[in-house]
């Protein structure tokens, strides 16, 4: 019978750069010398700093459903802060994904993971919503929210400050308090003040 035909495997070139026309499978660690590993057009695609930071050039695409951050510190997602000389600084869009068709859209979740309530447990505390805004903008926070600002502002149309209404059967309903600031010593709080606007002459 007739030998089987050769294939090249592997090619080393005179400049000692090598190539594999198949997978390579290593049973040990990789080692990048160079510090880069360049894609198929010879452009730096993953760069190493040699301080255990890996750069990825172009774009990163997860195919897996989470990203998670190490227990070492507190982990930051930033943009890059711009180096130009009054130059403005770039967005950070957060993005759910978009529905199809008659699909709604996917809400944007912030959870957070209160302490437990026994002393050397060996469990993990459980994580809740703590604020959602989901597809048409709306935004609901399940604890308190804090304004440092002095104005809440509303856009253009009617707008409402209501309590959500109880449930149950003879259940009575919960009470809005609106309450200024309180002062110190013998200097008076502050006062409520309720605005409207008159008519204006034609």
């Amino acid at each position: 019978s007739s030998l089987n035909s050769l294939v090249t495997a592997l090619t080393i070139a005179d400049d000692t750069n090598a190539s594999f026309n198949g997978d390579l499978s290593l049973g040990g660690d990789l080692k990048i010398g160079g510090g880069d590993i360049i894609d198929h057009n010879d452009g730096s695609a993953i760069q190493f700093t040699g301080s255990s930071n890996v750069k990825i050039v172009g774009d990163l695409d997860v195919n897996g459903n989470d990203l998670i951050f190490g227990t070492e510190g507190v982990a930051t997602i930033s943009n890059a802060n711009e180096t130009t000389n009054d130059g403005a600084g770039h967005n950070l869009t957060i993005k759910a994904s978009a529905g199809k068709g008659s699909g709604t859209g996917g809400s944007i979740i912030f959870q957070t993971a209160n302490a437990g309530t026994g002393g050397g447990s060996s469990s993990q505390n459980t994580h809740a919503n703590a604020m959602v805004i989901d597809e048409s903008g709306d935004v609901a926070i399940t604890g308190d929210l804090s304004v440092n600002g002095n104005n809440i502002n509303y856009d253009a149309g009617h707008s409402y400050v209501s309590i959500a209404a109880n449930s149950g059967t003879n259940q009575g309903g919960y009470r809005l308090i609106l309450q200024s600031g309180q002062g110190t010593g013998s200097a008076a709080g502050g006062n409520i003040y309720f605005d409207v606007s008159a008519a204006g002459s034609s």
